[in-house]
This record gives structure tokens, C-alpha cells and sequence, in this order.
């Protein structure tokens, strides 16, 4: 694959043309800003299929200073963004930025050919798309392309085939894809997600039958109910919230062979589980774990990392690769916000791609939290970033905050709660908005305290994280 690494200062004559775009009103403050683009298995790339995810990681910016990310169509219409604050390094980390690449998302305007849920191969093609970067005096662009690839691609659906990211506990869960071998019978798995998928590795289907699927004449798995969501299982802390057993991968096992075979076989899952199992909201407030340490296992596998106690300097945090010492926010909801608001009105309601909103994640001082209470970030403003089509599950590992842990905002006990405000109204909204309400300790997958049948409120002046 082609690697979208470009350093901007670094003059190629044979591709002056090509740099001159990149260089978006040729600033010479954008000189030195290096932007990567990465595909769903963290490879470097200009390339991505459909349902592909793109993460952008970026250096060589202001430390400490905001900037804001664009994603944009040909036609100049607004996929999606995100507004994050360098590091001390003066970097971004890769960010996911557009999920679920192809997917018509919740009040997008179709084409003419589809709607919402399904899948627009209109967008496989070889037309570039822009990443946008802009700042205090930088104004950066990149170019990346969406093309065809041969390997099939499956995805968990409603009982009309269209794409569905989460499902309410006993509810059925149906597969449907495309681009397989015509007239072939394939094996339709339903399995724990896992965060790093190995070629080889056995495939375990969370039910007792293994369904199987006939591919038809034009090479599309047609929809097949492959499982009823079963419970979820309240068992403990992970990386994906408080619940030991809710997100779930798909994988179509191509050649029937119980193993997952890499650039065969087709596995829905792409840096977010494949889908959660969610809880209907009843009342009161939507508590997960949020703020974490940051931790990799190896290359790419997560540890929640999620801690209550951060040492001001930073010290006990950022274990892993791209992860440096910081703050961040980590969420898979297992419970329904009741947040169904339409797109923002800064996107192109032409620009049907668009699939997710955005959503505002503060840091606020930690306090008892009732409806209609003003969010303000104890570092001078919040951070925005896009959340995934039907789940709002959002990126594994996003820094939210940066060492040294200095409120701008006076405090007396350094306690702190970070908030998801998903309508991006300013206020807390109980019900529709993300509260930092399980206590936790470090690297320990258990729950600090208490047991899962415990609920907790954001009453409690534990709720939150501590700076010492």
C-alpha cells in the first residue's frame, strides 16, 4: 500500500502539482505538518473500501492549540470532523474520523438509489476526498480515495439488510454483504469482538449453531437472521464499558473452515465492534467508564486502561503504542441515549456518506449533576469528535487532556467528571448525555467498590477521577 506520509516542506519537482493541493492556500505556516492517514488495521494508506474506517494522525503542530479536522467530499460537502488540542509533542494521535465508509447514515439525503442503513457502492470509486487541517495561521489539505476491492464485505443488518451498529437485548441480529464468490455456501459466525483480529484464529460462535448462508448469482449473502441478542451480562470492567459481554463481531467464514482466514474470509468489524447489545434507557443517569490511562497491549489491543487517580505530571498513564502521557476518554455505550437529533446544520444534506454526529466531551469539575447544568471544560474548551451510525460508540483511545493536569478552573479537591455531551447543547441532559460514573482501579477489570447489581449515581462524590 501506498503510505500517506507527507512532509510538507520537502520539495519533489515531480509532484509539484499534487503538493500544491496538499498545501491549502500555500501557507508557509502548514510547512512541517505531517498528516497520516490510517485504514481500519492502522496501516498507512490513500486507499479504503466500503465500510473501511479512516484514521488521521497528525505532527508537527503549536502544542496545546486546537485545531480542527475536516473530512470532505468531492463536492466540497462536509463528511465529518473533529476540533482536538495537540500534544505536548505537538501531535494528534490517529483519530477515527469517518466510520463505516459507504454507509447512509440517520438524516442523510439518498441519491435517488438508497437510504438510510444501506450500502452506497457509488462511493467505491477513484474520486479524492479531502482531509482537511485548520488552525492559528495553517490551512492544510490531503487528498485520499475511496476504490473497489475485491474482498467481500458483510455487515450486521436489520431483516431489510440495512446496517445496524447496536440492538436492544433480545431483538434479532441479521447479516447481510456482498462481493462474495457467486453460487458458493459460506459459514456465518457471531462472536465475542475482539480488538485484534490474527489470521488463524479460531472461530467461536456465541450460540450453539453455526448458521450457513448460499451466496446467490450476483454475489450477494443474502439477509440471514443469525442470532437473538441475548442479555448482557453485567460481569465486570473492560475496555468496552462495565459489562463483561456486549459487543460482538460478524465474520463470514468464506471457505468454511472454522478459522478466520485474513483477506478471505469478511469480518464486520472495523476498529469498533462489529455491533454492541444495548439496554433500553429507563431513567436517571447514563454512567460509563470514560476517563482512562491509555493502554496497548502490544501493537494494538486494549486494556480499558480505566483509572480514578492520575498523578499531575502525567506519570501513570499513556502505556502503548501512539500513546502518549495524557488523559483519555474511552466509551461502547451499553445503554440507549435517547439523543435522535438530526445531522448538525453545518453538514451538506447532500453529502449522503455522512453516517454519524459529533459530539463534545468535557472535562468538568466533579459535582452533583442535574438537568440543564452548564458544562464548562476545566481546560478552556471541550473537545469534538465523531461518534459511530447507530451505537455513538466512540473512538478506543482519545486524549482529552494533557500533563500537566492544571485546571483553569479554581477547584479545592482536584475531582474532576468527564461528560459526553451528545447534543452538543453546552448543557448536561440526563438520559442523553455520557457521565464518567463507575469507579474503577487501574489495569484491575474489576470494579472498584462494588458489584455489578449496584447502581451508582452521580450523587456519589467518588463519580469521576481524582488529580494528585
Amino acid at each position: 500500500m501506498k503510505s500517506l506520509k507527507y512532509i510538507i516542506p520537502i520539495a519533489i519537482l515531480t509532484i509539484a502539482v499534487i503538493a500544491a493541493s496538499i498545501i491549502g492556500c500555500s501557507k508557509r505556516e502548514g510547512f512541517g505538518i505531517n498528516i497520516i492517514a490510517r485504514n481500519s488495521s492502522l496501516e498507512s494508506t490513500d486507499k479504503f473500501g466500503a465500510l473501511d474506517t479512516l484514521l488521521v494522525g497528525i505532527d508537527g503542530l503549536e502544542p496545546g492549540r486546537q485545531y480542527e479536522i475536516s473530512i470532505l467530499h468531492p463536492n466540497g460537502g462536509l463528511i465529518s470532523k473533529a476540533k482536538l488540542t495537540a500534544s505536548p509533542d505537538g501531535a494528534i494521535p490517529p483519530t477515527a474520523l469517518w466510520y463505516d465508509i459507504g454507509l447512509v447514515g440517520q438524516g442523510a439525503t439518498a441519491n435517488g438509489k438508497v437510504g438510510e442503513g444501506e450500502i452506497d457502492t457509488d462511493v467505491i470509486n477513484i474520486s479524492a476526498y479531502k482531509i482537511v487541517l485548520k488552525g492559528v495561521g495553517v490551512d492544510v489539505q490531503l487528498p485520499f480515495f475511496i476504490i473497489s476491492k475485491a474482498q467481500p464485505i458483510a455487515w450486521a443488518s436489520d431483516n431489510a439488510g440495512k446496517l445496524e451498529n447496536a440492538f436492544v437485548e433480545g431483538t434479532a441480529v441479521y447479516v447481510s454483504g456482498k462481493q462474495f464468490t457467486a453460487n458458493t455456501t459460506v459459514k456465518l459466525y457471531v462472536v465475542e469482538d475482539k480488538d485484534e483480529w490474527a489470521n488463524g484464529d479460531t472461530l467461536t460462535d456465541v450460540s450453539e449453531t453455526v448458521d450457513t448462508a448460499d451466496i446467490d448469482a450476483n454475489g450477494n449473502l443474502p439477509t440471514t437472521q443469525v442470532w437473538t441478542a441475548t442479555a448482557i451480562e453485567l460481569t465486570g470492567a473492560n475496555a468496552d464499558g462495565i459489562t463483561g459481554k456486549f459487543a460482538y463481531d460478524i465474520v463470514v467464514d468464506v471457505d468454511a473452515d472454522g478459522v478466520y482466514d485474513a483477506g478471505t474470509d469478511a469480518l464486520d468489524n472495523n476498529v469498533a465492534p462489529g455491533f454492541v447489545v444495548q439496554q433500553t434507557y429507563t431513567a436517571g443517569d447514563i454512567l460509563l467508564q470514560l476517563a482512562s490511562a491509555g493502554y496497548l497491549q502490544g501493537h494494538w489491543t486494549i486494556d480499558g486502561g480505566y483509572q480514578d487517580s492520575y498523578k499531575k505530571d502525567g506519570s501513570n498513564t499513556g502505556r502503548g503504542w501512539q500513546l502518549g502521557k495524557a488523559i483519555y476518554v474511552v466509551w461502547n455505550p451499553y445503554i440507549q441515549t435517547t439523543f435522535e437529533g438530526p445531522p448538525p446544520s453545518e453538514y451538506d444534506p447532500q453529502t449522503y456518506m455522512w453516517q454519524g454526529p459529533t459530539v463534545r466531551v468535557y472535562v468538568c469539575l466533579n459535582k452533583i449533576w442535574t438537568n440543564g447544568d452548564t458544562l464548562v471544560d476545566v481546560l478552556g474548551g471541550y473537545e469534538e469528535l465523531p461518534v459511530q451510525y447507530g451505537c455513538a460508540n466512540g473512538w478506543k483511545m482519545q486524549a482529552i487532556w494533557y500533563p500537566p493536569f492544571e485546571s483553569t478552573v479554581a477547584t479545592t479537591d482536584n475531582k474532576f467528571d468527564v461528560v459526553v455531551d451528545m447534543d452538543k447543547d453546552g448543557v448536561y441532559t440526563a438520559g442523553v448525555d455520557f457521565v464518567d460514573g463507575v469507579n474503577t482501579n487501574s489495569y484491575s477489570n474489576q470494579i472498584d467498590g462494588i458489584n455489578a447489581s449496584t447502581t451508582l449515581d452521580v450523587t456519589d462524590p467518588d463519580v469521576g477521577f481524582k488529580v494528585e
